[in-house]
């Protein structure tokens, strides 16, 4: 499945200080205008047009750096942003709606995988590093998780329950997706005592990419 969101709208920055619930900040970020400043342990309010919220720690969130080094993609309150790997303004990137988590550049830097809930599920999304062409790429009643490049760049390995049943669940396994014609290809077992884990997916899903790029050469 391959579903362009490229016609969504980033929202823009949060206006809020940092004692939030994650409703409130996602509803703020449709109406704030001020930037977030990355770097500062401390909110600083905008007397013009709002507060800016500045941080210097997040829970339960990711980031991944450009493969030049410059910038980060952060995942922030289900909200990815653009910054400065120093710290400095930071941009969104992707609609508050989407609930995208756990973002990894490829290789090349053209192309940034991630997992986003949407429509009562999580599957694989890519999007340019500048927010536009956001695709799904994987469907149906399956969780999909985890997403690692494959070091071409052609292929994404993730974690998924696909095959099982839909409303019981079923065991994470990796699967491979062919970013070119779409094909879903199933390799390996299930890591041992991983039953429920995606974490420990994603880092198989990496040695399983890096063994089957070396196996085309």
């Amino acid at each position: 499945m391959d579903r362009d969101r490229s016609n969504a709208t980033p929202s823009p920055s949060p206006s809020l200080s940092l004692s939030l619930s994650r409703r409130q900040l996602l509803a703020a970020a449709g109406a704030a205008s001020a930037v977030a400043a990355v770097g500062s342990a401390s909110a600083v309010a905008q007397p013009r047009t709002g507060l800016s919220l500045s941080f210097s720690a997040a829970t339960n969130s990711a980031a991944t750096l450009a493969p030049g080094g410059d910038r980060l993609i952060a995942e922030i309150q289900n909200v990815l942003w653009s910054l400065p790997r120093i710290g400095g303004r930071a941009i969104p990137l992707t609609p508050a709606g989407l609930e995208p988590n756990r973002p990894v550049y490829a290789p090349d830097g053209k192309l940034i995988a991630f997992c986003a809930y949407e429509g009562g599920g999580f599957h694989v999304w890519t999007m340019r590093p500048d927010g536009s062409d956001v695709r799904q790429r994987t469907g149906g009643p399956w969780d999909d998780r985890g997403p690692a490049w494959s070091p071409d760049g052609t292929r994404l390995a993730f974690a998924s329950e696909r095959g099982g049943d839909p409303v019981a669940g079923s065991p994470y396994r990796i699967h491979v997706l062919d970013l070119s014609t779409g094909e879903l290809t199933r390799v390996g077992r299930r890591p041992r005592g991983s039953r429920t884990s995606a974490s420990a997916y994603g880092r198989a899903a990496i040695s399983c990419c890096r063994a089957s790029s070396s196996d085309r050469t």
